[in-house]
């Protein structure tokens, strides 16, 4: 993981409450600082909610950012048509085949395997990192007509306290979770998953935080936003 420094100095209160963090896991060990970390992360969302809810403007990630760059593309702003996609049983069934479809074609490896760097965002052939599942998935919905405003790539904390990507789809159902993980296409409450931003629904380029500003800047700290597994 890449660890922002520059984040936690000179900050104010993230820089203090990163510092416990730190603090805690210096002398409580890792479970005491992930036990303090998730209990500041839990404020954030309302678990009892289908929807996330969505706090202020933040960066990209590099990744997503220098993919741009070289597919300028697939990052280009299409008109904002649906806020939620009605899910007719004909739309789920969609979401079900491109979520198989991409994890049964594409053998997980990491960037470094595949790229020889830590972090390289890319459409996949038969291999890729998470990210890389999701710009296909992204990618097939949006030619089976699916709308770019509901189909916004995600960094979440998983199981493992790691960076991962995943793409959620905003449905009149609520939020719901397409991940190289599992073939199950999960609520985002039922994923396990701490949810840390997203893209805007009016322009792929940008990303609003899933997290207040001040949580935000603690968890870049902490290392979440760096190389995603």
């Amino acid at each position: 993981m890449i660890v922002v420094w520059d984040k936690v100095l000179g900050r104010g209160v993230p820089a203090l409450l990163s510092l416990l963090i730190i603090l805690a896991g210096w002398f409580g060990g890792p479970h005491v600082a992930a036990l303090a970390s998730d209990t500041i992360w839990s404020q954030a969302q309302n678990y009892n909610s289908k929807f996330l809810y969505t706090y202020s403007q933040t960066y990209a990630p590099a990744g997503y950012v220098q993919y741009c760059r070289d597919n300028p593309g697939e990052c280009r702003r299409r008109p904002y048509r649906v806020q939620l996609m009605p899910l007719t049983q004909a739309r789920w069934n969609e979401l079900v085949t491109v979520n198989e479809l991409v994890n049964k074609m594409i053998q997980p490896v990491s960037d470094m395997q595949l790229h020889g760097q830590l972090e390289k965002w890319s459409l996949p052939t038969s291999k890729g990192d998470c990210e890389d599942y999701v710009l296909l998935k992204r990618k097939l919905l949006m030619k089976r007509g699916w709308p770019s405003s509901v189909l916004l790539i995600t960094v979440v904390k998983d199981e493992q306290g790691e960076g991962h990507a995943v793409l959620s789809v905003r449905t009149d159902r609520g939020d719901v979770i397409l991940d190289n993980k599992t073939n199950r296409i999960l609520l985002w409450n039922q994923t396990g998953y701490q949810f840390f931003k997203w893209q805007s629904p009016r322009d792929p380029k940008e990303w609003f935080s899933l997290l207040p500003k001040n949580l935000t800047e603690l968890l870049t700290a902490t290392a979440i936003d760096g190389q995603l597994d």
